[in-house]
């Protein structure tokens, strides 16, 4: 068996659908075979599984090979992803059937060693099935792994009464004959007594309602004193002690009935707090997946309708109580002590009782943490956010005073020596100090636009302004604001005719190109070449900007997006960097719900890649 579990698909619960398989397992080898053609059903149609083993107390223990067949069938079902469910009682048929009804299952699939037919005193657990449960289809699983179809005729609800009437009979008509066998064989009368008795006992057994024992232990005295007593074949008896015979036989037979009933009752119950008890785990587990107080409210109502089967509103209005115009009963529900609404529970029909309404107050307990659970992950998250933020202004605002100082002084002292010592500068000198001047005054310009990006980030939140655009517009753009900037670099674009839409802040965007093409003019040397391309692959719209220069070690890709990290850190060179450029990328293209990074550009340099969604293009003539 060991081997056949690896032929039973995986089932993930998470992706459900509407239907509910049912598997019965049990010690029978056949359970396999009902475990995986269950898995496969519940896979094709993404269903619900779940896999129940009923414990009947009438039953004899099982053998220690039974036993260890039962925990191989279970573990197997687990591992097929089905949800074990253990219940029991006397009548497995109906604690499946009640099972099912509760759970929602539409369909039940029992192997052919659960059941036999054409049995004359007890229903087989098919026709038991079909009587408790007819709205349900039922599947059966035989030897050769077939798996026939009930059909909808065969789930028409029998006729019980006249079965379990026909039962009675053939019960005492076996007995009535065994009776008479003991009175040709001169037997004494009680043990005639005792087998009219045990015909009653088992009637009550066999049969679903209490009126058959009652008719049976009246057909058996009237058995017994009309063929056993003198005078035979009347009703009149000669001896004062059968009245006292009779009435213990009939004592017997009401009080065997009764027992019968208080088991299926039991039973029942058995079968209701099982469900409950999973719905209350289920509702534990399912509030710790969903977030945000309007999904733990719509959960938590789809838990409570399910438990107590009434209809279950919400209100933001504080009610309290039996409201006669609506006959809701409304239950506050409280957050940190703090009213947050009113869950209302239909009691039209039949008022709460106190077993409900303790099954509603743990629900409502549950949603109560969860809501609680939630506001204090957003007090998290917007603390986490402010304190981010207020650590990018110190950074910011320790690297704005230390980088702004270099640039400044060097532009102020090319200007003090320029305007006091100009006619003792000779021309040369003259033009490296206005080239140093102009580099100086673009680097302060690179830096007050990425400034001006990052002032779009509000508490951790990059704030954009989404419109439709061609990506290939803001790519050539952002290329005329470099071509001055670029000096002694071969800056080259390459686009392809197609429209490619995205949709997007351009102004943010824009930044992004400016900032990488910059960075390629800043770590290659002059005379390198920059090449720009935009196309479109699939659903993504893609820009690259490669150059050959000296590349990017591998340990360094993904550290150079940090914000305030740059090569020049570790490079050991005298190219200036702030660390914003790449940083700032980052957390553009991420906010467009695109991608971002570096790579090597073969055979030389380096290559900076991002995606972003595209849009469809309609043609309207």
């Amino acid at each position: 068996m060991a081997a056949q579990a690896d032929t039973i698909p995986t089932y993930n619960e998470e992706n459900a659908g509407g239907d509910h398989i049912l598997a019965c397992i049990s010690a029978s080898p056949t359970s396999g075979h009902v475990l995986e053609e269950a898995a496969v059903v519940a896979h094709m149609l993404n269903a619900r599984f779940t896999a129940v083993h009923v414990q009947s107390d009438a039953g004899r223990p099982l053998s220690p090979k039974e036993n260890a067949t039962l925990q191989e069938n279970i573990e197997r079902a687990k591992k097929a992803g089905a949800r074990v469910v253990s219940l029991k009682g006397q009548d497995i048929a109906y604690e499946i059937a009640h099972y099912a009804r509760l759970s929602g299952v539409t369909r039940i699939v029992i192997g052919q060693s659960a059941f036999s037919g054409g049995r004359l005193f007890s229903k087989s657990l098919t026709d038991k099935l079909l009587e408790y449960a007819p709205g349900i289809d039922i599947y059966i699983i035989p030897d050769r792994k077939a798996m026939p179809r009930l059909d909808q005729g065969s789930r028409q609800k029998p006729v019980f009464y006249l079965r379990d009437l026909i039962s009675c009979i053939l019960v005492f008509l076996l007995s009535t004959a065994i009776c008479e066998l003991f009175r040709k064989m001169h037997f004494s009368e009680a043990n005639i007594i005792m087998v009219y008795i045990l015909a009653t006992v088992v009637n009550s057994v066999i049969t679903e309602h209490r009126i058959y024992g009652l008719v049976s232990s009246l057909l058996g005295i009237f058995l017994f004193n009309y063929l056993f007593t003198e005078p035979r074949f009347t009703l009149f008896v000669y001896e004062t002690g059968y009245q006292s015979t009779f009435l213990i036989m009939f004592l017997v037979a009401f009080i065997t009935g009764s027992l019968a009933e208080n088991l299926r009752a039991k039973a029942r119950e058995s079968a209701e707090v099982a469900y409950r008890t999973q719905i209350l785990l289920d509702t534990n587990v399912m509030l710790e997946k969903v977030r945000g107080e309007e999904e733990i409210l719509s959960a938590s109502l789809r838990q409570m309708e399910k438990l107590l089967e009434r209809k279950i509103v919400f209100t933001r209005e504080i009610r309290e109580g039996t409201d006669d115009k609506d006959g809701f009963e409304y239950f506050t529900l409280k957050v940190r002590d703090e009213a947050i609404g009113s869950v209302g529970v239909d009691g039209t029909q039949d008022p709460l009782h106190y077993y409900e309404r303790s099954l509603l107050q743990s629900v409502m307990g549950e949603c109560s943490l969860a809501l609680e659970n939630d506001r204090n992950r957003k007090a998290r998250e917007e603390a986490e956010l402010k304190a981010q933020a207020e650590t990018l202004r110190a950074n910011l605002l320790r690297t704005i005073s230390h980088d702004l100082r270099t640039p400044l002084t060097a532009i102020s002292g090319h200007a003090s020596n320029l305007l006091t010592e100009e006619s003792r500068i000779d021309d040369g000198t003259r033009r490296e100090m206005y080239k140093d001047i102009y580099d100086e005054s673009l680097w302060l310009i690179d830096l007050v636009e990425n400034l001006l990006s990052i002032s779009r980030i509000v508490d951790g939140r990059m704030q954009l302004q989404m419109e439709t655009e061609d990506l290939r517009d803001i790519v050539e753009e952002s290329i005329s604001h470099i071509r001055i900037k670029s000096g002694e670099h071969l800056l080259r674009t390459a686009f392809g005719e197609e429209i490619i839409l995205i949709k997007g802040d351009a102004r943010l965007l824009m930044q992004v190109v400016i900032n990488l093409v910059n960075n390629a003019v800043r770590y290659t040397r002059p005379g390198s070449e920059i090449l720009v391309t935009c196309h479109r692959e699939g659903p993504v719209a893609k820009v690259c900007v490669s150059d050959n220069g000296p590349g990017i070690p591998d340990a360094e890709k993904e550290k150079i997006f940090e914000m305030f990290y740059s090569l020049s850190n570790t490079a050991g060179d005298n190219v200036r960097s702030t660390g914003l450029g790449l940083a700032l990328c980052r957390s553009i293209i991420d906010a467009h719900g695109g991608e971002i990074h570096a790579e090597d550009n073969i055979p030389c340099g380096s290559r900076f890649v991002f995606t972003l969604p595209a849009l469809e293009v309609n043609m309207h003539e």
